[in-house]
């Protein structure tokens, strides 16, 4: 009945379609859709975090960090922040940032692995 709108003025909007949407609601004036990776539609505290080779801005309202299920979500989000990539998301990440420079960068990597290859071993 709430995604009726019966209750409550408009339905959430998802950014992906795998978006999982609970509703932190204290009156008809004052509620707010969560989702599970994006956090809030809008809120006052930003928690930026990578996964793999993309970057995620999730918002957070501090005023519902009181209710337990929504406290939890709060912590996955931060438990998010200490991921640590590997070489390769890493590689993956600039290169969807700036492919130009990603490859100049490969490029030049892969020229001082031969040189030391070639001096080390005498190939």
């Amino acid at each position: 009945m709430i995604l009726t709108t019966k209750y409550v003025p408009t339905k959430p909007v998802p950014p992906l379609p795998d978006c999982g949407y609970y509703l932190m609601y204290r009156n008809p004036k004052d509620f707010s859709w969560y989702c599970n990776l994006h956090g809030m539609n809008a809120g006052d505290e930003s928690i930026s975090f990578r996964y793999h080779e993309y970057r995620f801005t999730a918002y957070v309202q501090t005023k519902f960090l009181t209710h337990p299920k929504y406290k939890s979500h709060y912590d996955e989000l931060n438990r998010w922040t200490s991921y640590s990539p590997t070489l390769m998301e890493n590689m993956k990440f600039q290169y969807n940032r700036n492919p130009t420079s990603t490859i100049v960068m490969g490029i030049i990597g892969l020229g001082v692995l031969w040189f030391l290859y070639r001096n080390l071993f005498g190939a």
